[in-house]
C-alpha cells in the first residue's frame, strides 16, 4: 500500500478520483494506491520531492538491498530511521529531549554493559517545522548574502525615494507659505505631507506584494526547470506581509519627515514673494549626498555580484582532469528485478554490449561512483614497511571500475596500462592509482608493481600496474585527493545502482531515449533509474553558488538602473533649477557643447564621490564573500575595474539626457521667463 503526492496524481493520472485503489508497480513489485496527500505536502527535506510514500515494514520487498539482505531492516547496528513526534500538550521541548535522549541511552547500552561516556552515540533532535536538515551551512551563508544585497537595493530605493520628496517639496514651497498664510499650522502642514508619504509606501507596498507573487512563482519555476531541484516552497506568508507592512511604513517616515520639515519651516514672506524658479536655492547638499550614497551603494552591490559571478566562472572552467563534455551516465538496478549475484555481471555485459551499439556511441564503461556527483568512497592505505596511521592522513578515494573507464572519461595514462577484461575477476589484484597517490606514498619509488594493503590489518594486497593523471572527482572546491581504483565487480555490492559511463556525439536526450528503448530491449523488468550528463552534474554540485550569482547579478542590473533614474532625476532638477543661468551663458556666448561639459562636470563629480564613497562598502562585501569565493582575492582588481567602468558608463548615459535638453534651452525664452 502507498499514499501518493499531489504532484504525482496530477501528472500521471491527470488528477481522474478513481486513482484508489489501482496497483502500480515499483520495481515490479506491486501496490496499491490507498490516499493521496495534501496538495502543499511534498516531504519532511527541502530540496528532495517525494511522490510516494510506503509503509516502513514495506522495504523489504521494495527496497533492493534489504530484499537482498533483509536483516539490515532489523540489525540494532543499522541506523538509518528518521522519526518525527509531535509533542503534547503542556511538554517543552527540553523536556522531551531530555526523556528521548535517556530512553536511547537504555537501547543503545544494553543493562550490565560498561561503556565510556565519549563512546555513548548521541541523539540529535532538532525542531521538526522545517523537517530535517532544512539549511546547511552552504545555504545559510548563501542566504545572508542575498539578504544583505537585498538589504543595499532597499537603501537604493529609499534614497530615490527621498530625492524624488525633496524635490517635490522644493516645488511646493509656495504652496505651503500659502496654506501658512492663511492660518494653517505648520505641524498641519507637516502631518499633509507625511500623509502624503505614507500614502505613496502604501501603494508601493501594495504594488510589491503583489509583483512578489509573480517574483517568486518566477524564481520557483526558475530553480525547479533549470536547477534541477524540487521539494521546497516558496510564498508570501504573514510574516512576509507584516514585514513589507513594517518596511512601507518605516521609509515612509524617515524619508518623509526631512521633506515635510522642509516645507514646514519655509518662510512664508520670503516664499510668497519669490517667483517659482528663484525658489530653488540652495546647492542641493542632501539631494546630492543622496544620489551619492546610491552610487556608493550600487559600487557595492555591482563588486558583490562581479566577485561570485567570476567565482562561478572559476568553478566552471577549471581542469577536471577529464573531458566533460558529450559524458553521460545510465544507472540501472538489476538487483530490483530478481537477479542473482552470479547473474548481474552477465546482465551488465549485454548491456553494456548494446549501450555500445547505438548510433553516436563511441566508448561505454561501468563505473560505481560517478564523478562530481557529490558521492565518494574512502579508505585508509597500508602501505608495507611503514607505519600506519590511524589519523585519516593516509586515507584516498576509491572507486571501482571497469576496463576502458580512463579512455571513456579521456583521463591520460601517465605509465603502465589501464585495466583490461581479464583484470575484471573477483580474486583480481589489479589496481590502479593516480599521480597524487603516487606523489604521497612512493615519492622516491617507482609505483609498478608495489603491493599495499587497505585498513589496520589488510586480507588482501594489491599491486599498482598502472597510473593515471589525477583527477577531481569528489568536489570542485577542495582540493584533489589521492585516489585508487579498483576492478569493476558489481557482483559484489548486492542491491546497488550499475553506472554505465557513455561517451557519445548525439544530444543527450536523443541519447537518453535510446539508452531507454535499449535497456528495455535488453530486459524491461530492469528499471533505468537515471540519466545524467557530467554537466548536469557539475551544474548540481554549483547549485549555490549558481543561485548566488543569478540573483546578484539581477541584484546588480536594478542597482544599476535605480542609481541611473536618480542621477537623471537630481540632474534634470539641477537643470530645470539653472535655466535661466544657462540661458544667459549661452546669451554670452557660451555653446552647446560648453552648456553638455557643465552638466556632464557635475555628473562625473557626483560619480566620483559616490565611487569614494562606496570603495570601503565594496571592500566589505568582499571580506564577506571572502570564504564563498573560489580561486578569486576579495579585492580583485579586475571586478572592481569592471564595476568601476560599468558603473561610470551607466553615469555617462543618465548624464545624456538632462545635459541634451540643457542644451536646447533657448536663451532669449530662459532671461523673458525669469
Amino acid at each position: 500500500m502507498v499514499v501518493i503526492s499531489d504532484r504525482f496524481w496530477r501528472s500521471r493520472f491527470g488528477g481522474r478520483e478513481d486513482v484508489l485503489g489501482q496497483t502500480l508497480r515499483i520495481d515490479n513489485v506491486p501496490v496499491q494506491i490507498i490516499g493521496i496527500a495534501p496538495p502543499g505536502f511534498f516531504g519532511v527535506q527541502i530540496g528532495e520531492w517525494v511522490d510516494l510514500y510506503a509503509p516502513l515494514s514495506a522495504q523489504v520487498a521494495l527496497s533492493p538491498r534489504v530484499k537482498l539482505d533483509q536483516t539490515l531492516g532489523e540489525t540494532d547496528g543499522y541506523w538509518w530511521v528518521r522519526q518525527i513526534g509531535r509533542l503534547k500538550p503542556g511538554v517543552s521541548e527540553t523536556q522531551a529531549r531530555q526523556e528521548l535522549s535517556t530512553l536511547f541511552q537504555r537501547l543503545v547500552v544494553p543493562e550490565g554493559v560498561h561503556i565510556t561516556v565519549a563512546k555513548i552515540p548521541k541523539l540529535i533532535t532538532s525542531a521538526g517545522e522545517r523537517g530535517f536538515d532544512p539549511v546547511g551551512a552552504d545555504k545559510s551563508q548563501a542566504l545572508w548574502i542575498l539578504l544583505f544585497l537585498v538589504g543595499l537595493i532597499l537603501l537604493i530605493v529609499c534614497a530615490n525615494v527621498a530625492n524624488l520628496l525633496l524635490s517635490r517639496a522644493v516645488v511646493r514651497q509656495r504652496e505651503s507659505a500659502v496654506c501658512l498664510a492663511l492660518g494653517a499650522a505648520r505641524l498641519r502642514v507637516m502631518r499633509q505631507y507625511l500623509i502624503e508619504s505614507v500614502s505613496l509606501a502604501a501603494a508601493g507596498g501594495l504594488l510589491g506584494l503583489f509583483l512578489s507573487h509573480v517574483l517568486a512563482d518566477a524564481i520557483h519555476s526558475f530553480i525547479r526547470a533549470d536547477l534541477k531541484i524540487g521539494g521546497f516552497d516558496i510564498h508570501v506568508g504573514t510574516r512576509i506581509l507584516v514585514f513589507t507592512s513594517l518596511i512601507s511604513l518605516m521609509t515612509a517616515l524617515l524619508f518623509g519627515i526631512a521633506p515635510a520639515w522642509q516645507l514646514a519651516k519655509a518662510s512664508v514672506n520670503n516664499a510668497l514673494k519669490a517667483h517659482s524658479r528663484t525658489l530653488m536655492t540652495g546647492r542641493l547638499r542632501l539631494p546630492r549626498a543622496l544620489v551619492v550614497v546610491q552610487i556608493g551603494l550600487s559600487l557595492t552591490v555591482l563588486v558583490a555580484a562581479g566577485l561570485l559571478g567570476r567565482s562561478l566562472t572559476n568553478l566552471r572552467t577549471i581542469n577536471i582532469g577529464f573531458n566533460r563534455e558529450n559524458l553521460v551516465y545510465a544507472s540501472v538496478n538489476p538487483w530490483s528485478a530478481g537477479y542473482k549475484p552470479e547473474q548481474v555481471n552477465q546482465y551488465v555485459e549485454r548491456l553494456r554490449a548494446r549501450l555500445a551499439a547505438i548510433p553516436g556511441v563511441s566508448r561505454v564503461a561501468t563505473i560505481e561512483e560517478r564523478p562530481l556527483s557529490g558521492n565518494a568512497n574512502a579508505t585508509a592505505v597500508n602501505i608495507p614497511g611503514r607505519p600506519y596511521r590511524q589519523d585519516g592522513s593516509d586515507s584516498v578515494l576509491i572507486n571501482h571500475i571497469s576496463d576502458d573507464l580512463f579512455e571513456t572519461l579521456g583521463v591520460p595514462l601517465v605509465t603502465g596500462r589501464t585495466f583490461q577484461p581479464g583484470d575484471m575477476g573477483p580474486k583480481s589484484d589489479a589496481v590502479i592509482v593516480d599521480e597524487l597517490f603516487v606523489r604521497r606514498f612512493y615519492p622516491h619509488e617507482n609505483p609498478m608493481g608495489r603491493e599495499f594493503g587497505t585498513g589496520p590489518k589488510p586480507t588482501e594486497l594489491y599491486r599498482v600496474v598502472g597510473v593515471v593523471k589525477s583527477s577531481r572527482y569528489n568536489t570542485l572546491r577542495e582540493a584533489i585527493e589521492p585516489t585508487m581504483y579498483r576492478p569493476s565487480n558489481t557482483a559484489t555490492r548486492p542491491g546497488f545502482n550499475v553506472s554505465f559511463a557513455i561517451r557519445a556525439s548525439i544530444d543527450a536526450r536523443r541519447l537518453g531515449g535510446a539508452i531507454r528503448d535499449v535497456a528495455a530491449a535488453t530486459d524491461s523488468s530492469v528499471p533505468v533509474v537515471e540519466i545524467k550528463t557530467q554537466t548536469a552534474l557539475i551544474d548540481h554540485l554549483l547549485l549555490i553558488d549558481r543561485l548566488l550569482s543569478i540573483l546578484s547579478s539581477a541584484f546588480g542590473v536594478l542597482a544599476l538602473i535605480l542609481s541611473g533614474i536618480g542621477l537623471i532625476g537630481l540632474l534634470a532638477y539641477a537643470v530645470a533649477r539653472r535655466t535661466s543661468e544657462i540661458g544667459i551663458r549661452m546669451a554670452l556666448g557660451a555653446s552647446q557643447r560648453d552648456v553638455v561639459h557643465l552638466v556632464l562636470k557635475d555628473s562625473l563629480w557626483l560619480v566620483g564621490a559616490g565611487i569614494l564613497a562606496g570603495l570601503p562598502g565594496a571592500f566589505f562585501v568582499g571580506r564577506l564573500l571572502k570564504h564563498t569565493l573560489f580561486n578569486l582575492q576579495p579585492t580583485d582588481p579586475v571586478t572592481a575595474a569592471l564595476s568601476l567602468v560599468l558603473l561610470a558608463t551607466v553615469a555617462v548615459i543618465a548624464t545624456w539626457l538632462p545635459a541634451s535638453r540643457a542644451a536646447r534651452i533657448d536663451p532669449m525664452m530662459a532671461i523673458r521667463e525669469e
